[in-house]
C-alpha cells in the first residue's frame, strides 16, 4: 500500500514462480547513477541497449558490480541482463535485408 496505490492484500501471483524467491530487477537505461543504485541495493540490473555499440555497457556493468560489492553483496548475486533489438526471419540474410533499414535509422 502507499500513497499512489491501494493495498494489495491476499492476492495471488499467477503463474507461480518456479524459484522460492521472486527476483526483483531494476531497469537501467544507461545512467551511471541508476547502475550504481541497482548495485547498492543488490538487485539484478536489466540494462537497455536500444542503440549504439554494446561495448558502452561495460562501464555501467563495472560500476554496478563495484557498488554492489562495496555494499556487501556477494558477486554471484549481482546479475546482469541486457535487452536489445532483435529480428527473426526465415534466414539470417533475409533478417538483415528486412530489418537493417529500420535498425540503421536508430543510429
Amino acid at each position: 500500500s502507499g500513497r499512489y496505490r491501494s493495498a494489495l492484500n491476499d492476492l495471488e501471483i499467477a503463474p507461480r514462480p518456479k524459484q522460492p524467491e521472486l527476483p526483483i530487477w531494476i531497469g537501467v537505461g544507461g545512467t551511471p547513477e541508476s547502475a550504481v543504485n541497482a548495485g547498492r541495493l543488490g538487485l539484478g540490473m536489466a540494462l537497455a541497449l536500444l542503440g549504439g555499440p554494446p561495448e558502452r555497457a561495460k562501464p555501467l556493468v563495472d560500476m554496478y558490480r563495484q557498488a554492489g560489492q562495496l555494499a556487501g553483496h556477494h558477486p554471484s548475486k549481482l546479475k546482469v541482463a541486457v535487452s536489445s533489438h532483435g529480428y527473426v526471419a526465415e534466414t539470417s540474410q533475409l533478417a538483415r535485408d528486412e530489418f537493417f533499414p529500420y535498425y540503421s535509422s536508430y543510429f
